[in-house]
């Protein structure tokens, strides 16, 4: 059998820094975030008006979450172009660390403990979570500048039942106030929806590749390689599969004021 860590549903702990507890999808991530940081100043040195294919290709995912925010806000490109910096860095952000285990040597660093050192962010619930329900916070927030006492009353319904003068008319109102409680079951679903697809097919390839590799001496290089393709698609996927339904979540939600 190889050696490699055991499969582990929360994050190891690595260290602690005072009352800060170090895990290693933690520091996996802070590596992916260097990484772009890294990333964003040489591509801002390298810009030219003959595009290299490296620009063309930011350029063309540029362009596609610029026309889906368009799409979503009803063509306008003002809000669009305020908006698009957070899902693209999402999107970038994701697609680093999705293919986390591809990067060479970092998954190979492993304690004594048999504990790895670096591990695939997006496989921690964590984070997955932490990333869903900043984008759902944050669409609520906005909504709440544009028009907060609209936004709160597509939740809490309670101007039916104040308005109510007849059975019909309060059986309408408890109604209404019942769909307002489903759609604060909604929000929160959507924070389950959005983390939990993207931890399932991240944390899936992760431990398939880990099991296929472990199974004996000889398919630890040639076997793997299909199911590591597999996993690298499928971590490119969902890194324009998330930010994509976030953004119609949270033009969703923004538009719901406006009309």
């Amino acid at each position: 059998m190889s050696n490699i860590p055991e499969v582990s549903l929360p994050a190891e702990k690595i260290a602690e820094i005072g009352p800060i507890t170090l895990t290693n999808s933690f520091l996996a991530a802070l590596i992916v975030s260097l990484i772009l940081i890294v990333f964003a100043l040489l591509i801002r040195k390298k810009i030219g008006i003959v595009p290299s294919r490296l620009q063309l290709m930011l350029e063309f995912v540029i362009s596609l979450f610029l026309d889906n925010l368009k799409a979503a806000l009803n063509n306008n490109e003002k809000k669009a172009r305020k908006l698009l910096p957070l899902f693209l860095t999402i999107f970038l952000f994701l697609f680093i660390a999705n293919n986390f285990s591809l990067l060479p040597l970092f998954t190979s660093i492993i304690t004594e403990e048999k504990t790895a050192i670096f591990r695939t962010p997006p496989s921690h619930f964590g984070l997955t979570v932490a990333l869903a329900l900043g984008v759902v916070v944050t669409s609520h927030i906005m909504a709440l500048i544009i028009s907060p006492f609209k936004h709160i009353g597509n939740f809490i319904k309670i101007m039916p039942l104040l308005k109510a003068r007849s059975i019909k008319d309060l059986l309408n109102a408890l109604l209404e106030i019942f769909l307002g409680v489903l759609d604060i079951v909604g929000e929160i679903a959507k924070v389950l929806s959005l983390s939990a697809r993207l931890f399932g097919n991240i944390f899936a390839g992760e431990v398939m590749v880990m099991i296929i590799t472990s199974l004996a001496v000889f398919t630890h290089y040639i076997v793997p390689m299909p199911f590591i393709f597999l996993s690298a698609f499928s971590g490119l996927v969902h890194a324009f599969v998330f930010p994509l339904l976030a953004l119609q979540f949270m033009c969703g939600t923004i538009r719901s004021v406006q009309s």
